[in-house]
């Protein structure tokens, strides 16, 4: 048995946000695992444990950071990357994600830090500018599995033209993609008006639609991209487990006659919130390896950036717009 597991090639996907984590693993490509931990400390024991069975297993961590493309194993406790966190935490956060980090580096030499999205080169330069903030590589996750979906549909580059809305009870974020490219994102805006308690209130479902359509007007009208991708988490009511829509039916119905709008493609063996996590897995086997993975994280990540603004193309204000 021990020599056909270290026969086994897998991909290990982490995501990290604000204290939780979670991983997915993929075997010669295919998901076979979905796991959550409630510290950093569970999940290292865990991947301590996948070490000693697979030989090198490789890993990809995608988080809220703004970093760029790097090995594991160049961070150190003096010599970090830029670990600003693109959403506020805690010192004390903070400090146990580095912690963190710097322990992943002993597992291996495949283990990589994904790139946010200000490192990556198809964003042009002047945006990078005046954006307060993007997304981080959790952005890049998401987008690789869903650009993976529909590579497995055939689909091709050039029909990949779409806002990626990903929606939760606490914030809402928005990523353009043109040609299978991430060209620009609004960053994480905080849904700090929104309370489950008062979900059904027709003036918070007033407020949520008129927030949300006037983003996608302002990104509408910069790319001229009418098509949208939900992926909507919905919230959770006190002593339930049901997950309601953000997004219900009337709006649905009401952004349906703007805008085309498709939901996010999920395998029905998935369970729900690992579309990131799923995505880094994905990425971490590219970077490792062949095949539709490969294929997905070279378009996504072509020249990802050490620095932010170095190899951006001169011609960002072309052909994206």
């Amino acid at each position: 048995m021990g020599d056909e597991l270290k026969s086994m090639n897998i991909s290990l996907g982490l995501e990290y946000r604000h204290g939780d984590w979670r991983l997915c693993v993929l075997e010669q490509g295919k998901p076979i695992e979905y796991r959550s931990f409630a510290t950093g400390e569970l999940l290292a024991e865990y991947i301590s444990r996948l070490c000693a069975c697979y030989p090198e297993p490789a890993l990809a961590l995608a988080s809220q950071l703004e970093t760029g493309l790097c090995p594991l194993a160049t961070f150190e406790q003096e010599t970090q990357a830029p670990l600003s966190l693109c959403t506020a935490a805690s010192a004390e956060e903070h400090d146990a994600l580095q912690r963190f980090l710097v322990s992943l580096s002993a597992y291996n030499n495949h283990s990589y830090c994904l790139p946010s999205v200000r490192y990556l080169s198809n964003v042009p330069a002047f945006r990078k500018r005046y954006r307060s903030q993007m997304g981080g590589s959790d952005r890049l996750s998401v987008a690789a599995t869903l650009l993976y979906r529909m590579r497995q549909r055939e689909a091709v580059w050039p029909e990949m033209r779409f806002l990626l809305l990903d929606m939760s009870s606490t914030a809402r974020h928005i990523t353009v993609i043109y040609d299978g490219c991430i060209i620009d994102d609004y960053g994480e805006k905080p849904l700090t008006y929104f309370s489950p308690e008062q979900a059904e209130s027709e003036e918070l479902a007033i407020a949520l639609e008129e927030d949300l359509r006037q983003d996608l007007a302002a990104l509408i009208a910069i790319h001229h991209i009418e098509d949208i991708v939900l992926l909507d988490r919905g919230y959770t009511l006190a002593g339930s487990t049901a997950t309601v829509p953000l997004v219900n039916e009337k709006m649905l119905a009401r952004l349906g006659d703007l805008y085309q709008v498709y939901g996010f493609p999920r395998e029905a063996s998935e369970p729900e919130g690992f579309e990131c996590a799923l995505g880094a897995a994905l990425l971490a086997d590219g970077l490792d390896g062949q095949g539709l993975a490969a294929e997905v994280t070279e378009h996504l990540m072509s020249l990802a950036q050490a620095e932010p603004f170095e190899q951006d193309r001169d011609d960002g204000a072309s052909g994206h717009l």
